[in-house]
C-alpha cells in the first residue's frame, strides 16, 4: 500500500474470506517497515482477532415450574411460571441478553454464538430453588442451583441447549 504524497497516514481494509470453514478466531498482524524516503511513528505493528461466524447460530431455551412437590423434576400437573426474568451471561459475567417465560412458563434466546455462557434466573418472591438435577432425565430436571443459576456451559455451532428452573415454596410459607 503506498500513502499518498502529503498525507501522513492511511486506512488498511482487512476483509476475511467468508467461507464455509468453521477455523475459530484467527490472528493477523499487520507490520510496518521504514524505507529511505519516509519515517515511521512509534507504532509500526497492529494485531487483531478475526472471530470466525461461519457456524450457525443456536438457541438456549427451558421452562420455569413450580415443583410442586419438591422432588425437583417438573412433573405432570406442575405449576409453571409466566413473567419470570432470564439472564444470560457470558463467562465472563457480561450480560448477554434478557427474556421472560411466556405464559406457558417458556423462555428462549435465539441466534446464541459460540462461547461460554451461564444463565441466572430471578427468583419469585415466596420461593426458593428446587433440588438441582434429580434424577437421570436431564428433559425434567431443574438445572439451576441455590441461587437460580445454572452451571457455565460452551455453545457450539448450530447447538439448541435446554436449561429449566424449578422453585418450591419457602418452608414456613403456609401454603406448603
Amino acid at each position: 500500500m503506498l500513502v499518498p504524497l502529503g498525507f501522513s497516514s492511511a486506512a488498511i481494509v482487512i476483509a476475511p474470506a467468508e467461507d464455509q470453514l468453521i477455523e475459530g478466531t484467527e490472528t493477523v498482524t499487520l507490520s510496518l517497515s521504514a524505507n529511505a524516503a519516509y519515517t515511521l511513528g512509534s507504532s509500526v505493528q497492529a494485531t487483531i482477532g478475526i472471530l470466525d461466524n461461519d457456524g450457525g447460530q443456536g438457541s438456549v431455551s427451558g421452562t420455569a415450574f413450580l415443583d410442586d412437590n419438591a422432588n425437583g423434576l417438573q412433573d405432570a400437573g406442575d405449576t409453571i411460571f409466566a413473567g419470570l426474568l432470564v439472564q444470560l451471561f457470558s463467562s465472563t459475567g457480561v450480560l448477554v441478553a434478557t427474556a421472560i417465560t411466556n405464559a406457558s412458563g417458556n423462555y428462549v434466546f435465539n441466534n446464541v454464538g459460540q462461547g461460554s455462557f451461564y444463565l441466572k434466573f430471578e427468583k419469585p418472591a415466596g420461593y426458593q430453588a428446587t433440588l438441582q438435577d434429580e434424577g437421570s432425565n436431564d428433559a425434567i430436571d431443574s438445572d439451576i442451583n441455590a441461587d437460580a443459576i445454572t452451571a457455565l456451559f460452551t455453545m457450539l455451532d448450530g447447538q439448541n441447549m435446554d436449561f429449566d428452573a424449578g422453585f418450591r415454596l419457602l418452608p414456613g410459607s403456609g401454603e406448603e
